[in-house]
């Protein structure tokens, strides 16, 4: 199945599907979702693979950001945290084999 989701500029249908992807709306535990944060590219991808594609991107630059920032600022650095909950949430270990 396939679902729209149809209104008005700024009625909050960006706002919806983020609260979607952070389950702040009961989902059921085996739906996994990615909410992508800028539009995909036309190609003849699918829609999983641009998904998949985008993900290993992020997970890319997010170990690149972690690399230099122990290495300026030490493993104490504060701004690993965020880094390792995002990598947590991509979980990148799995994502292909869903």
């Amino acid at each position: 199945r396939r679902y729209g989701l149809i209104g008005m500029n700024g009625c909050g249908k960006s706002n919806f599907l983020h609260c979607i992807s952070r389950r702040e709306i009961p989902l059921p535990d085996h739906i996994d979702v990615y909410h992508l944060q800028e539009e995909a590219e036309p190609s003849d991808r699918t829609a999983l693979e641009a998904v998949v594609d985008h993900v290993k991107a992020e997970t890319s630059k997010l170990q690149d950001m972690e690399e230099k920032i122990i290495t300026t600022c030490g493993p104490d650095d504060e701004r690993l945290q965020a880094i390792y909950e995002r990598l947590d949430e991509l979980d990148p270990n799995t994502y292909e084999t869903r």
